[in-house]
C-alpha cells in the first residue's frame, strides 16, 4: 500500500505490494498483537460470501480494526522469511 501526505487511507482500500520508500514513516506498517496496522486501520482479508465490495470477499484491504473481525485481521509474521500469513483457515 502506498501512502502520501495527500492521500488518506480509507476503509476498503486494497493493499498492493510494490517497492516503497522504507524510510518514509507514511509507508510504515506496524504489528500490534496479531494485527498489522497503518494509520489506525488494519490489514483485513475478510468479507461476506457473495457480496460486492466493500462488503464482499476481495483482495487484502484496509479496514477498521475491530474484535468482531479478528479472524480476518489476524496475521503471523515469520522473521526468517520476512513473510506474513493469515492465522485462520478458509
Amino acid at each position: 500500500m502506498t501512502n502520501s501526505p495527500s492521500v488518506k487511507i480509507k476503509k476498503g482500500d486494497f493493499v498492493v505490494l510494490k517497492p516503497c520508500a522504507a524510510a518514509d514513516p507514511l509507508q510504515t506498517f506496524k504489528q500490534v498483537g496479531n494485527t498489522i496496522q497503518l494509520e489506525g486501520m488494519c490489514v483485513d482479508s475478510g468479507g461476506a460470501v457473495g457480496g460486492p465490495p466493500p462488503d464482499g470477499p476481495y483482495p487484502v484491504h484496509m479496514w477498521q480494526c475491530a474484535q468482531q473481525w479478528a479472524g480476518a485481521q489476524s496475521w503471523k509474521y515469520d522473521p526468517a522469511s520476512k513473510s506474513i500469513t493469515e492465522t485462520r483457515s478458509h
